[in-house]
C-alpha cells in the first residue's frame, strides 16, 4: 500500500469499530438486578434506540479478552505500529477498552475517527474484567508520539445547509436519541461546555451553514 502511516491507522481504527459492532450478541455479565444480557439490549431497551439508529452509528462493545481485537486486526493485515496508531491500545498491546460499551464519532464524511466507550455500571465497577469499571467514560488514547486519532466535535456529521437551528446535547446518548428523531445536534459529551480548540469550529458552523442560532 501507499498510504501513510496515520492513513492506516485510521483504517486499523475503521476496522475495531467494526469489530466492536459486531460484538452486540455477546453475552453481558448481571453487574446488577435486571442488567442487560447483551450489548444489543442495552442500546435497544435501556436506550430506547431503534435497529436503524444502533447501525448506522455503528455503537459497538469491547469484549474484555485481552487478545481478540489485536487478533482481529492482525488477521486484517495491519501492523502492530498500524494498530498502536488507533488509540486503542497500550504500548505493550494490552487494550484500553475491555468489557465496556463503545460509541464512535465520525468525520464529515460518515468515517469513525474517534471512540468514547462507557462502563456497565461504573457505581457497581463495571465488568469485572475493566480496569476503569469505576469510570462512566473514557476515550481513545491520544499521545504525541504514537496515536493519530483525534477527537472531533460529536455529530459535526449531523449539520448542514438544512439546518436551521443548531441543538447542543450535554450528552452522547441525548445526542444520539435527538439524531434518531431527526435533528441536528452536536455535543461535548463529558462535559458541559466544549473544549476550547472546538468552540471556533462551532461558531465556524453556525455561520458557514447560516444557522438561526444554538
Amino acid at each position: 500500500t501507499d498510504k501513510s502511516l496515520e492513513e492506516r491507522s485510521l483504517d486499523a481504527f475503521a476496522a475495531a469499530i467494526e469489530y466492536f459492532h459486531s460484538q452486540l450478541d455477546r453475552e453481558l455479565p448481571e453487574t446488577y438486578e435486571g442488567s442487560p444480557d447483551t450489548p444489543r439490549e442495552y442500546y435497544e431497551e435501556c436506550r430506547g434506540w431503534s435497529t436503524d439508529i444502533i447501525e448506522s452509528k455503528q455503537l459497538g462493545y469491547a469484549p474484555a479478552d485481552e487478545n481478540a481485537l489485536l487478533d482481529y486486526l492482525m488477521r486484517q493485515g495491519f501492523t502492530g505500529e498500524e494498530i498502536q496508531g488507533t488509540g486503542l491500545f497500550y504500548e505493550g498491546f494490552s487494550p484500553h477498552f475491555q468489557g465496556r460499551y463503545v460509541l464512535p464519532y465520525f468525520d464529515a464524511d460518515g468515517n469513525p475517527v474517534y471512540a468514547i466507550s462507557r462502563s456497565l455500571a461504573e457505581d457497581l465497577d463495571g465488568h469485572p474484567g475493566d480496569r476503569y469499571g469505576n469510570q462512566k467514560y473514557t476515550k481513545a488514547l491520544k499521545t504525541k508520539d504514537r496515536t493519530f486519532v483525534d477527537e472531533p466535535i460529536f455529530g459535526a456529521e449531523t449539520v448542514d445547509h438544512d439546518t436551521d437551528r443548531l441543538l447542543v446535547a450535554g450528552g452522547i446518548a441525548d445526542a444520539i436519541s435527538l439524531h434518531e428523531a431527526g435533528y441536528s445536534c452536536v455535543s461535548p459529551v463529558t462535559t458541559v461546555r466544549f473544549k476550547g480548540k472546538h468552540e471556533p469550529r462551532i461558531v465556524d458552523m453556525v455561520e458557514r451553514y447560516d444557522l438561526d442560532g444554538v
